[in-house]
């Protein structure tokens, strides 16, 4: 399917307010600080960002799937397919990150248990309480978009019925999830992020607008060659530098203890964040994906 501008730009937009959030938290800014409404939608700019994510995640397979039928596993297994080979990737350089600061004594490091080798390959810690785990901190929004991703057929199925009343029960249904988990301790350490009902509505209410939206609408700012490709390839990009912008940070903000000014160590962040996304988007996309293709997708 043909990338929609608009949307790139969203998502742009989306990682880089998750990112800008961590810094002002790091600078203890009152940017950083979380707004709303306390044990039901609470969040910093960051948060408004990745509900952002969530909906063009409902968006883009809307677009994709929403007139033709969804093979469950074939769809399951292209999803799993998309997102894992660069979360990966990603586990590698957070594993190493991990270690450099053992060495270097930054810390302080979470302690590693044999527990950490399925939670880590599968990022699956958010599950068990533990939220992203000590290599990859956004590996919990794996977790919760691949726990999206499996109800997206069924989700999908009914918006083609009915989308004004899926779209009203998901409301219901997201509202009551957020109203008991933020009251009683339901669910391990920060549910109301991480739980798939809480952000149900976020994800349904994309795969409504990608329905009721005529098509073109999404392609509104394209028809420029040099803003589709630029907006392509930092659309693109933009999830290898969510991912990959936790165990940098963590890592480089121990330069301040080397004499380094705060404009230089989030300079050194921010540059080895770009350079480490595209060279893992580089990768993925030379070796991963064709070889992925090859060996069990292009088989069907």
């Amino acid at each position: 399917m043909k990338r929609s501008v608009l949307l790139d730009l969203l998502r742009i937009l989306a990682v880089a307010a998750v990112v800008l959030v961590h810094i002002f938290q790091m600078l203890d800014h009152t940017w950083g600080e979380k707004f709303g409404f306390p044990d039901f939608y609470f969040v910093s700019l960051g948060g408004i960002g990745v509900t952002v994510l969530v909906i063009i995640s409902g968006i883009t397979l809307g677009l994709r799937y929403a007139g033709s039928d969804v093979i469950y596993l074939d769809f399951i297994k292209k999803r799993i397919f998309h997102i894992y080979p660069t979360y990966y990737v990603i586990l590698i350089g957070g594993i190493i990150a991990y270690f450099v600061r053992e060495y270097y004594g930054f810390g302080p490091n979470p302690d590693l248990s044999l527990i950490d080798i399925p939670l880590s390959l599968t990022a699956t810690y958010v599950f068990f309480g533990l939220w992203g785990g000590p290599f990859v901190g956004a590996s919990w929004f794996l977790g919760l978009i691949i726990s999206l991703y499996l109800i997206f057929p069924v989700l999908v199925a009914w918006f083609r019925k009915k989308p004004h009343l899926t779209l009203l029960v998901l409301l219901i249904v997201s509202t009551a999830t957020r109203f008991l988990l933020g009251r009683y301790d339901l669910l391990p350490l920060r549910s109301l992020d991480w739980f798939f009902l809480s952000r149900v509505f976020e994800f349904g209410l994309g795969i409504y607008l990608a329905i009721m939206f005529p098509k073109d609408f999404w392609f509104i700012l394209n028809g420029n060659n040099v803003v589709e490709t630029v907006s392509a390839y930092l659309g693109k990009i933009s999830f290898p530098f969510y991912l990959a912008h936790g165990p940098i940070r963590h890592t480089v903000k121990h330069l301040k203890h080397y004499s380094f000014s705060t404009a230089e160590w989030l300079s050194v962040f921010l540059l080895m964040t770009l350079i480490a996304s595209i060279i893992v988007f580089e990768f993925d996309q030379r070796i991963m994906v064709p070889q992925i293709n090859m060996r069990f997708l292009r088989r069907e």
